[in-house]
């Protein structure tokens, strides 16, 4: 039960967050409906989550690198089978309604759609991990919301890429998310277990974490009457 308790608590940061993105930002109904639509698709992410995984995993046996590189398989866990797979198929979620909006589509837009497919991602995952973890850790994911984070940026620089026709800025959508989520779990793998280097680190990037959605959000009340974020993407090339 107090468990139960602890993760409706923790989901309310998200659902502030989700609504905002939604009904906050002056961007009509089409909007709203792609904003529910992608939550959707970011709260169903773990099942090709879990075949991408799946398939690398076989992989990974395959090569028997795993014995030949040192931590090989928490550096394997960390770097591809949980943050490099699900990094990988947040970004691609977004490509079909891209696609689709290609001619109207705003920076906004691009931030706001790729963050609520993380964010659905993240309370999926929540829902999981409720049930195998405590109290404290429940609250502290709901707070932090590391994947709501993660969406913003690569949201911000995805958008930015496209903006620009700045490759750069694409990979760097994909790469530093990725790079952020590998070393918090590298930092929480047990091979590491009671280093207080990466303890700290952990604690580090969860309050990063924090600082990142917060920024984000406060940023947009600003960008959202700014014609260089509203004006539809390809205007602005």
């Amino acid at each position: 039960m107090i468990q139960l308790a602890a993760l409706l608590v923790s989901l309310i940061p998200s659902a502030a967050v989700f609504f905002w993105l939604m009904n906050g930002l002056r961007q009509g109904d089409g909007h709203k409906k792609n904003c529910g639509k992608l939550f959707l698709r970011g709260f169903l992410a773990p099942f090709p989550i879990f075949f991408l995984g799946l398939l690398f995993s076989i992989l990974w046996k395959l090569s028997e690198l795993e014995s030949k590189i040192p931590m090989g398989h928490d550096l394997f866990h960390a770097l591809i089978l949980t943050s490099g797979v699900e990094e990988f198929v947040k970004y691609t979620l977004l490509n079909k309604t891209l696609r689709e909006e290609q001619y109207s589509v705003s920076w906004l837009q691009v931030i706001a759609w790729q963050t609520i497919i993380a964010l659905a991602f993240g309370v999926s995952e929540d829902l999981v991990y409720a049930f195998s973890t405590n109290v404290g850790q429940i609250i502290v994911r709901g707070i932090a919301m590391g994947h709501v984070s993660y969406g913003f940026l690569m949201g911000y620089f995805r958008g930015k890429g496209m903006k620009t026709g700045n490759g750069f800025y694409r990979i760097l959508a994909c790469v530093l998310p990725w790079a952020m989520h590998a070393l918090y779990n590298f930092s929480l793998s047990p091979v590491v277990a009671g280093n207080d280097f990466f303890t700290f680190t952990a604690v580090t990037l969860a309050a990063l974490d924090v600082i990142i959605w917060v920024f984000f959000v406060l940023k947009l009340r600003k960008w959202r009457d700014s014609i260089e974020f509203t004006l539809p993407l390809w205007d602005l090339q």
